[in-house]
């Protein structure tokens, strides 16, 4: 199977499931009251901004996108 083909396929499971799971939780679940407001900051470019209810340290998120270069991941271009 091509790799485009596998891309469909996991894509549009993903999308279902996303589907799903934001028709039964309707409500903002887990710590997204935390994560939204913080994810906003980063986006305005305030990366001095910290709410100490978040537990995962930034440093982790940064981290993870060096896996696929380490791995040698092919993830395409944008």
């Amino acid at each position: 199977m091509g790799k485009i083909a596998v891309a469909v396929i996991v894509s549009s499971w993903v999308v279902a499931v996303s589907i799903l799971v934001n028709r039964i939780v309707t409500e903002p679940y887990m710590d997204e009251i935390f994560h939204i407001p913080q994810a906003q900051q980063y986006c305005k470019g305030n990366f001095r901004s910290w709410d100490p209810m978040i537990t995962t340290p930034p440093g982790l998120w940064c981290n993870s996108t060096s896996i696929p270069k380490s791995c040698r991941i092919d993830m395409g271009e944008a």
